[in-house]
């Protein structure tokens, strides 16, 4: 298992005080193996702890991502991910508008770039090949 790429020191210097200190760790161990799953599936040579050991890599860049994104999980509201809630009590109407499924920790397309971990893209198959 890997150390986290970022503590809670790092975080409280971004961040403030953390009020569950316990949960903020196991947040940034999840945001840690995130990213070092995200590299490893993209299928090339972005081995994120390599590329710091090398000096390709600035490991407090890295410990900013892991704390943005425990820092979301921490900051979500009453619904998780929510960007607009509705209550009505009469005739009882809920609506909500998510930004992402709740309790994700995503890594951002900025993230991905600053961490040199290439976008996702779309696929196709070429059906029409070999005709004229």
């Amino acid at each position: 298992m890997s150390e986290p790429l970022a503590d809670t020191a790092h975080y409280e210097a971004l961040h403030g005080p953390a009020t569950d200190p316990q949960r903020l760790a196991a947040l940034l161990a999840k945001a840690s193996r995130i990213i070092r799953a995200e590299a490893a599936r993209a299928g090339v040579d972005v081995d994120v702890d390599k590329r710091i050991t090398d000096g390709a890599l600035d490991p407090d860049l890295a410990a900013d991502i892991a704390c943005d994104m425990a820092h979301w999980a921490l900051t979500s509201g009453p619904v998780d991910g929510a960007t607009a809630i509705t209550q009505t009590t009469g005739p009882f109407t809920v609506n909500a508008t998510l930004s992402s499924p709740s309790g994700t920790m995503i890594l951002t397309r900025a993230h991905r770039r600053l961490l040199g971990i290439p976008p996702q893209t779309a696929w196709q198959a070429d059906l029409l090949t070999g005709r004229g």
